[in-house]
């Protein structure tokens, strides 16, 4: 049996340290998985999605609904307005929005407090999934053709992860779809 000296402790840490960077620098280097991206992974209706998790601020819990505004002449899928942090948000039916049905909102579903280019919106989902990790060569982008076609229009990606297939849901088409920008019914 090997002993192992208590007077050098320091000096056995620093040599398993440097160890630990040089394998560290080698895996990103030289890894597929340096190209990894994470998501926040969600669900509405039956479908999964996901979404960067550069654009997500936080996520609150189903208590959001008691705080929630109306306001009056907007589309059903506009919820209404909440203040989170002294900022009042748009509150989104993404599922309504996506799929003309109203989501059901339960102790699951969530808001997702999206920031995406100085605009900042809340997303009602049917429930968060946590986050998950996505490698480019995961792709399957004809699985797109069978998607609803709203779904469709804001899909970037279609992403295998171990059993289970994600949307990556695009912000910047949400963003930039002047369906979306005008919440008035009139």
């Amino acid at each position: 049996m090997q002993s192992i000296s208590t007077t050098q402790p320091l000096q056995i840490l620093t040599e398993l340290e440097n160890a630990c960077k040089q394998h560290h620098a080698r895996t990103v280097t030289h890894s597929p998985k340096a190209q990894l991206w994470s998501g926040l992974a969600f669900r509405i209706a039956e479908f999964k999605l996901c979404i960067n998790s550069k654009y997500i601020d936080e996520v609150l819990d189903s208590t959001f609904q008691n705080n929630l505004s109306s306001v009056p002449g907007a589309k059903s899928w506009l919820r209404g307005l909440i203040s989170v942090r002294g900022q009042a948000l748009p509150v989104i039916d993404l599922q309504q929005y996506l799929l003309d049905e109203q989501s059901l909102l339960t102790t699951s579903s969530r808001l997702l407090v999206i920031n995406y280019s100085d605009m900042k919106i809340g997303l009602i989902v049917s429930e968060t999934c946590g986050l998950k990790r996505f490698e480019p060569n995961n792709q399957n982008v004809d699985k797109i053709k069978t998607l609803p076609e709203k779904i469709q229009k804001y899909t970037t990606n279609i992403y295998q992860n171990n059993e289970h297939i994600w949307i990556e849901f695009s912000i910047k088409k949400l963003e930039s779809d002047p369906n979306f920008l005008n919440a008035a019914r009139f």
